[in-house]
């Protein structure tokens, strides 16, 4: 009797001691539950013999119209993409080129920032682990973000442990790096749920 009183008191202090499990951390969840974002960015796009950079803002609105503008280099500065419905529009001053819908060939500077969050919200998971990126750690996951349009595209982010915002990223298609991403500033409209 007293072998099974001991027993179970040992179970009874086990059970107390031990810690609730811990819940996996979802790192796109937010994405999937935000209504928008304004963000800047340095862009580097590696182009076949030049390699280019540049700085944007974007105001990003799954559900509603998207513009990137150019910062710099100071010859492309006031350049906007509107993205509404899936076609591009180009603006500057007071001219309006329609550029027609995203396709792989188009996958260019302008497009990136729209692209990359397009990716967390939709693509589908290929890796995800933790890592140092820019000295911080990070939640760093990679996407297939391939459909009708857009082949063969992987996205890659690395999502700050502390808040779920972007430190960084890279666009690939076909297996190439094509753009490389490094975050100035991100914040979220709302979250949903």
């Amino acid at each position: 009797m007293r072998i099974k009183g001991f027993l179970l008191v040992m179970f009874v202090l086990w059970l107390c001691g031990c810690e609730a499990p811990v819940e996996a951390v979802d790192p796109l969840a937010v994405y999937t539950q935000m209504t928008g974002a304004t963000m800047e960015a340095e862009i580097i796009s590696d182009g076949d013999f030049l390699v280019s950079e540049f700085i944007l803002r974007c105001d990003y609105n799954p559900n509603g119209e998207t513009v990137v503008e150019v910062l710099a280099p100071e010859t492309m500065a006031g350049v906007q993409g509107v993205l509404h419905n899936g076609q591009w529009v180009l603006q500057y001053q007071d001219m309006v080129f329609n550029v027609g819908a995203l396709s792989t060939q188009a996958v260019s500077p302008l497009a990136c920032l729209p692209l990359l969050l397009e990716g967390l919200r939709q693509g589908w998971t290929l890796e995800e682990n933790t890592e140092t990126y820019q000295d911080q750690d990070c939640y760093r996951v990679t996407l297939d973000y391939s459909d009708d349009v857009l082949q063969d595209v992987v996205v890659t982010a690395w999502l700050s442990v502390d808040n779920g915002t972007p430190v960084g990223g890279e666009i690939a298609v076909e297996g190439e790096r094509i753009l490389q991403v490094v975050f100035t500033s991100f914040q979220f409209y709302d979250i949903l749920g």
